[in-house]
């Protein structure tokens, strides 16, 4: 049992996305009243998938173990993955967004709105039947220009993803620091403990400009849900700037005297993020401002490091950031839109979940999933997010793509402009980018 767009909705779709002008149509498409609980049909069909390299590398949902099974419940489906390098996704779905020649599903990450803009481009999966075993469906609602009100995104996990500072623990135990610093002036203490055994404190791989980023994006995000309530809506609306904001200067400002107190790998800009791992392994460094995706390429490496992260200290008592991750996303312009819907659901049975689980441990998202026993670091970032709650990485909620604010982190760490001058440098980016995007108030 199969349902096709009808060509007037294809057309009007194919204009909406041309001209930009797509205001309730994707809502028409979540309204789609197939069953497909109770799907059956002969036609023989191929549903594309689309991935990036390291999603297929790291992501639980593409085993072929799942995939098989797929195919074994229903044998008129044959499924096609399409392995692109991650390099290469931001310019080829654009492509195919604009043609209307797009894969079936597509893997992204969840913060990518205002590359793809998923409320013109993506299904809206509101009334999906998986989403009322969700323990958390609001989790899963993805801002637009701020405001989080629909699912676009099928994710089997509740993210930890974790970004703060992580350590090398028989580092700090060997140099006496029994407690986490829990402000900056207790990491400026801990920093110099390490030193005095002649270890490097601190690691920045800024030869690679968005690991530069890490500190700010998840020092920011606890600023503005936390300090500074209104930041994000004042900054996005142009009631403010970057540059207004004493917070975000200092923030940016205790990223850099690290530096400039001599606590980080000598030439920040040479080193990068390849051999920040190589480094930590080694036990060369104590420190790094990352995610937890670095710990768990790390584990993968070795085994033979204990180590956990801690959030940013730039106050006292900060929140941990953390990042939803990735997931798979229907286009609205799917040729196969029954069988994405289909697989997505699949996707979400326990069987599948167990395998998942099984592969590599995660929080479950839905009520009925098997819970499974996660890392030690995962373990401690989940009790942070517990004890001093949470908070959403800055990244997540801006309207206009930010790396050109990391060139800028990359100049300031390599001793060309200060806190302040970056500040007000990103601010004029910022209004640029606002006003070329058409955002009232710029």
């Amino acid at each position: 049992m199969r349902k096709k767009l009808s060509r007037i909705a294809v057309g009007a779709l194919t204009a909406c996305m041309l001209t930009g002008n797509c205001a309730g149509m994707v809502n028409v498409l979540a309204a789609e009243d197939v069953d497909i609980t109770n799907y059956s049909s002969d036609e023989k069909v191929t549903l594309t998938i689309q991935v990036t390299q390291d999603s297929v590398e790291h992501g639980r949902m593409y085993n072929q173990e799942i995939l098989d099974g797929f195919e074994k419940m229903y044998p008129n489906i044959k499924i096609e993955m399409n392995v692109v390098p991650d390099n290469q996704q931001i310019s080829l779905l654009q492509t195919q967004l604009t043609t209307g020649e797009v894969p079936d599903l597509v893997h992204l990450n969840w913060d990518s709105t205002n590359t793809y803009r998923y409320d013109k481009n993506f299904y809206v999966l509101d009334n999906e039947p998986w989403v009322e075993r969700l323990a958390d469906a609001d989790g899963l609602k993805l801002p637009i220009d701020g405001v989080a009100d629909h699912i676009y995104m099928f994710c089997p996990e509740i993210g930890i993803e974790g970004q703060g500072i992580v350590y090398n623990k028989a580092i700090f135990e060997q140099a006496g620091i029994t407690e986490l610093p829990k402000n900056y002036d207790e990491l400026l203490d801990a920093c110099e403990k390490v030193k005095a055994l002649g270890i490097t404190p601190f690691y920045i791989p800024g030869k690679d400009a968005w690991t530069t980023q890490v500190w700010a994006t998840a020092a920011v995000g606890d600023l503005m849900e936390n300090v500074d309530t209104t930041l994000l809506e004042d900054i996005n609306t142009g009631k403010r700037t970057w540059a207004d904001s004493e917070e975000y200067i200092d923030i940016l400002d205790k990223y850099n005297n690290l530096v400039q107190q001599g606590y980080t790998n000598e030439n920040v800009l040479a080193d990068d993020y390849n051999k920040a791992q190589e480094e930590f392994i080694n036990g060369n460094y104590a420190m790094i401002c990352m995610g937890d995706f670095f710990l768990t390429a790390i584990n993968q490496q070795t085994d033979s490091i204990d180590a956990g992260i801690f959030p940013i200290p730039w106050r006292e008592n900060a929140s941990i950031s953390h990042s939803m991750g990735g997931g798979l996303f229907v286009p609205a312009m799917a040729k196969n839109l029954t069988e994405a819907r289909l697989f997505l659901n699949y996707l979400s049975q326990p069987e599948q979940l167990e395998i998942m689980q099984n592969i590599e441990p995660y929080v479950p998202r839905f009520s009925d999933g098997p819970e499974g026993e996660l890392a030690p670091y995962q373990d401690q970032e989940r009790e942070y997010m517990e004890t001093n709650g949470k908070c959403t990485q800055l990244n997540d909620y801006l309207l206009v793509e930010p790396s050109e604010s990391w060139k800028l982190y990359q100049d300031m760490l390599g001793g060309d402009k200060t806190a302040a001058e970056v500040a007000s440098e990103w601010s004029d980016i910022f209004n640029q980018l606002m006003q070329d995007k058409g955002i009232e108030g710029f």
